[in-house]
C-alpha cells in the first residue's frame, strides 16, 4: 500500500492481495493492476475511499472495508476521530492540530505563527507529513529529486550502470569541463544548475517560461518554447553561480583608473591573438581607458583596458559595444586560438580567463571594466567560455 507521499503502507486492499492503494489528490482510490492494465477493485472489496473537504473532513465516501489510513494517508484513531501525524494529532473538523508545534518555520511568516494550524492554512498546495511543519514535506520532496543527483560526486560509484542513471548530471557537468579549459567553477555551476533543472520544481519553472514567455510573448511553437525555455533557464542559472563566485572568491582584485597607458605593462594575456586582442599591453587605439588592477596589499598584480569596440562599418559606435584586454602577472598559459571568437566566447570572456589562470577569483564584470556588452556575454558565454556548445547540448536534449 502507498499513499501520496510515497511511503509504504503494511497491509494490501483486496482480499486477494493483488490490489493496490493509491491515493489521487486528497481522496483514496482502491485499484487493481495486472500487468498493464489498471482498472477499479469492485465495490464491494473495496476498502473506504473517502472525498475530503480541504482540511481533511469527510463529505463523501463509496467502498465498504473499513481503512484506519485517511487524510493525506495518516492513521485516524476511531476512538477519538483524530488522526495522527507522528509529532501530535490532528483534528480535520476544525482544521487545527490540538497541541503546538515544536518549531516555528519563520518568525517573519505570519501564517506561521499560529502553531496549531495545518500547514500555513494552505491545504490544497502542502501537506504535513511529520506534524512538524509544511517545511519538512518540502525538504524531503526536494531532497527526494536531488540526492539522486548529489551522490555521484558525494560517494560516486563508477560503473556503467551508475553513469547511464546519473548522466543528467554527470554529462552537463563533463560538457562543461571540456568547453571551459578545465574550469573547475564552470564545472560545479553546470553540475548544481542540472541538479536544480531535474527537480520537480525545475521542471515547473521550465514549463512555466515556456509557455509565458517563449508561446505568449513570442509566438513560438510549444516544442521551440521548450527548447529556448531550458536553454535560457541553464543559462541564466550558470551566470548567476559564477557571478557570485566572482563576488566571493578569495584573491579579489581592484581596479584602480589609471590616467594615461603605463609605459610598460609586464605579464601574459588569453586574448593577445586577433580578434580576442589586443591586450592591454597591444594597445594603443583611440577612447582607451587603463587600469591597474591591485591585490589586497596594494601591489599591482596585472593591467586592464577597456575601448570602444572598433569595427570598419562604425556599428558598434552607436550600440556602445566595448572591448576589453587584460594583462596578468603570472599568466604564462597562451592565448585563446583566434578561430574560437565567437563560438567559444569573446574578448570578455578570454580576460576572465586570464584573470582565473593567474589566480584571481574576479571577473571583468566584478572590476567594473566594461560597458552593457560585458554581462551580456557572460550569460551567452559564461564567465571562463563554452556557452553556446552547452546550449547546442541542453538543446539537443530539450528536444529529444
Amino acid at each position: 500500500m502507498i499513499d501520496n507521499l510515497g511511503s509504504s503502507l503494511p497491509y494490501s486492499t483486496c482480499a486477494d492481495s493483488k490490489h493496490f492503494f493509491v491515493r489521487l489528490s486528497r481522496g483514496d482510490w482502491i485499484i487493481t493492476q495486472k500487468k498493464f492494465l489498471v482498472k477499479r477493485c469492485p465495490l464491494e472489496n473495496r476498502y473506504a475511499a473517502p472525498h475530503y473537504e480541504p482540511f481533511g473532513d469527510i463529505f463523501s465516501s463509496e467502498g465498504t472495508s473499513p481503512t484506519h489510513h485517511k487524510y493525506t494517508g495518516q492513521e485516524n484513531d476511531s476512538e477519538t476521530g483524530l488522526d495522527f501525524y507522528n509529532a501530535r494529532y490532528y483534528d480535520p473538523t476544525l482544521g487545527r492540530f490540538i497541541s503546538q508545534d515544536s518549531i516555528v518555520p519563520s518568525a517573519m511568516d505570519p501564517q506561521a505563527l499560529n502553531r496549531y494550524a495545518y500547514v500555513r492554512n494552505n491545504p490544497l498546495t502542502l501537506v504535513d507529513p511529520t506534524g512538524h511543519s509544511w517545511l519538512s514535506n518540502n525538504f524531503s520532496k526536494i531532497a527526494h529529486e536531488v540526492v539522486p543527483f548529489v551522490s555521484p560526486l558525494i560517494a560516486p560509484n563508477w560503473t556503467v550502470q551508475s553513469v547511464k542513471a546519473n548522466r543528467q548530471s554527470y554529462i552537463p557537468a563533463s560538457i562543461a569541463f571540456i568547453t571551459s579549459g578545465g574550469n573547475p567553477i564552470t564545472t560545479v555551476a553546470a553540475f548544481a544548475t542540472e541538479m536544480g533543472m531535474q527537480t520537480g520544481e525545475g521542471r515547473e519553472v521550465t514549463n512555466h517560461v515556456a509557455k509565458e514567455v517563449f508561446v505568449d510573448v513570442f509566438a513560438l511553437s510549444p516544442q521551440n518554447a521548450n527548447i529556448c525555455s531550458n536553454i535560457a533557464i541553464r543559462m541564466a542559472a550558470m551566470a548567476a553561480m559564477e557571478d557570485t563566485w566572482s563576488q566571493i572568491s578569495p584573491n579579489q582584485l581592484q581596479a584602480i583608473p589609471l590616467p594615461e597607458k603605463p609605459e610598460n605593462i609586464e605579464g601574459g594575456s588569453a586574448g593577445s591573438v586577433s580578434p580576442f586582442g589586443p591586450s592591454a599591453s597591444n594597445g594603443g587605439g583611440e577612447g582607451e581607458q587603463y587600469y591597474g588592477l591591485f591585490d589586497s596589499n596594494g601591489d599591482q598584480e596585472g593591467t586592464a583596458m577597456d575601448r570602444p569596440l572598433q569595427d570598419i562599418y562604425r556599428i558598434s559606435s552607436p550600440l556602445q559595444i566595448d572591448h576589453t584586454g587584460i594583462n596578468m602577472v603570472g599568466y604564462n598559459e597562451g592565448s585563446v586560438p583566434g578561430p574560437l571568437y565567437g563560438s567559444w566566447g569573446v574578448c570578455h570572456t578570454a580576460a576572465n580567463r586570464t584573470l582565473f589562470q593567474a589566480g584571481y577569483g574576479s571577473t571583468v564584470s566584478s572590476l567594473g571594466i566594461g560597458g552593457w556588452t560585458t554581462h551580456v556575454t557572460a550569460v551567452i558565454y559564461g564567465n571562463y567560455g563554452g556557452g553556446l556548445y552547452r546550449a547546442a547540448y541542453w538543446g539537443y536534449e530539450a528536444n529529444h
